[in-house]
């Protein structure tokens, strides 16, 4: 997948997290893996973030202070936005459910609880973006 200057794509990922630690984590696992990436710390980070970074795949933490993960979700589905949306939690809750069981319900393709091993956070991106 290419971009408007011919650039790969397919190897982008929009990371969004609230806590700066679990962002530079996932920055330097996917980078040494050969992923770019972009992060994001709240929501409206994230949809302009994406906007301009134009990722192949969204890796979204789903209860953060500002925005929640929810919101980039439905955001990107309103848009009509078809392409991989992983939901990142520890447990949380929201709605009485698991954060994860609502994100797979607002179009989440994926789901991975944290804390996770980062050999199976990198079998799933392989997974969904090859």
């Amino acid at each position: 997948m290419l971009d408007r200057e011919g650039r790969d794509v397919s190897h982008r990922i929009l990371v969004v997290d609230d806590e700066e630690p679990v962002r530079k984590s996932l920055t330097m696992l996917l980078s040494a893996y050969g992923y770019e990436v972009a992060t994001a710390a709240d929501g409206e980070e994230a949809l302009e973030t994406f906007a301009r970074f134009r990722p192949a795949l969204v890796l979204s933490d789903m209860v953060m202070i500002r925005g929640q993960g929810i919101e980039v979700i439905l955001a990107l589905r309103e848009r009509n936005v078809d392409l991989p949306i992983v939901a990142m939690s520890g447990g949380a809750r929201m709605q009485g459910d698991d954060a994860l069981v609502v994100a797979r319900r607002a179009g989440a393709t994926a789901s991975i609880e944290k804390p996770f091993e980062p050999d199976d956070l990198l079998t799933l991106l392989r997974q969904l973006l090859d």
